[in-house]
């Protein structure tokens, strides 16, 4: 991790000192708490913030190598909440029905793959998202098939977010899924060749959905 090597990198000393303030301010709070319930919410927060840590390395964030830790969060904040989360079950009821961690990937590569195909000039980017979700059975929690207005609704969902987050200067972080996508987003229009040719950003958006990790987790 050297800035010598690679412009895009953080700097390591700097990385390195916010991740340990992170850690440790989190660390504190969660043993100063006798609440169970407090301290699941304490590990989601700090799991949340490691993983925004871990996406500022282009090699983390490229392979989207922290994702599973984002089935951690969703479990933890269930759990919480007094839920009963399938991740920390030794039987799964249903285990044909997936946890909303897995929608969120699902949200955080349609909205990545919408703003490709817009910024690249596509006539209908939000239909040609839903069809490719469609296509690689990303139905929504009831079954039904993807279409332009729930591609719109991740869409505004992550615009929202954002601009809450860019409002508040920073205080008010997203969740996990959000601040991939900003992420990807971010490292595709530092690119000089961005926004790509219509032909490229389809391309780009059929591999992304018909990538095997995405299809495991939803098959």
């Amino acid at each position: 991790m050297s800035k010598q090597t690679n412009s895009e990198w953080p700097d390591p000393t700097d990385w390195a000192a916010d991740l340990a303030g992170m850690l440790r301010t989190r660390g504190a709070a969660y043993k100063a708490s006798d609440s169970v319930h407090h301290r699941q919410k304490v590990l989601a927060g700090m799991l949340t913030q490691l993983v925004k840590h871990l996406n500022t390395l282009p090699s983390i964030l490229d392979g989207d190598l922290a994702q599973p830790l984002m089935h951690l969060v969703d479990a933890l904040d269930q759990a919480s909440e007094g839920h009963k989360p399938a991740l920390f079950a030794n039987q799964t009821k249903n285990p044909g029905r997936k946890s909303s961690a897995y929608w969120k990937t699902a949200k955080m590569q349609a909205v990545v793959a919408y703003h490709t195909l817009a910024e690249a000039g596509h006539s209908d980017p939000a239909k040609f998202v839903a069809d490719e979700m469609n296509r690689a059975k990303l139905a929504r929690r009831k079954g039904e098939r993807q279409t332009r207005t729930s591609v719109m609704r991740f869409v505004h969902e992550y615009e929202l977010s954002v601009h809450e987050y860019e409002l508040s200067k920073g205080d008010k972080l997203p969740e996990v899924w959000i601040s991939v996508a900003r992420e990807k987003l971010s490292q595709f229009s530092a690119n000089p060749a961005w926004p790509v040719s219509v032909s490229d950003a389809t391309s780009y958006v059929r591999r992304a959905f018909a990538s095997p990790r995405l299809q495991r987790e939803f098959s």
